[in-house]
């Protein structure tokens, strides 16, 4: 999913990568050619990630903290979640948005949500990442959906044997 980032994107730029966990994603973005900054709460998965980048060939920028008291200098380009945005209660989503928008994300810069959804109506089972529904209205006016990546992903029990995800790309218009 995140190649189609590569292929649509003429230059990279400044990518925040939020909740990063481990730092896959951060380093596959760097090795894309963004200078990525890492952000988690977590000191494990910062350890992770940490080792992650040194250990790399493209190296990438860590820090551990708040996504929602992040007020970065300038701007990023590209801002990319996969999971953290679905751990937020209310409040929290609106934080998120507001600092999305005011300071993470520069006009005319991409937000990547990566979203868990369930598969299908049948699928009873309370855990995982909360389910989101209604994002395009929830991030509008300020960012406008550009295109939607489905994905059915085969993972381990108790969250599996399949889960559906969807890559969303939403360009900052504002």
């Amino acid at each position: 999913m995140l190649t189609a980032l590569a292929e649509t994107t003429p230059e990279p730029g400044r990518l925040l990568d939020v909740g990063c966990g481990s730092g896959n994603f951060a380093e596959y973005l760097a090795g894309l050619g963004f200078q990525v900054t890492a952000i988690d709460l977590h000191s494990e998965a910062i350890s992770m990630a940490r080792a992650r980048s040194a250990g790399s060939r493209t190296p990438f920028t860590v820090v551990q903290g708040d996504v929602l008291v992040l007020r970065p200098d300038e701007p990023f380009d590209v801002v990319f979640d996969s999971g953290c945005l679905h751990n937020m209660n209310r409040s929290g989503l609106r934080t998120y948005r507001a600092r999305l928008i005011e300071s993470w994300l520069r006009p005319g810069g991409e937000f990547l949500l990566e979203h868990w959804t369930k598969r299908h109506p049948m699928d009873w089972r309370p855990i995982g990442p909360r389910r989101r529904s209604g994002l395009a209205e929830f991030f509008s006016p300020e960012l406008k959906l550009v295109d939607a990546y489905p994905n059915d992903l085969v993972v381990p029990l108790p969250l599996g044997p399949r889960v559906a995800a969807t890559l969303y790309r939403f360009r900052r218009t504002r």
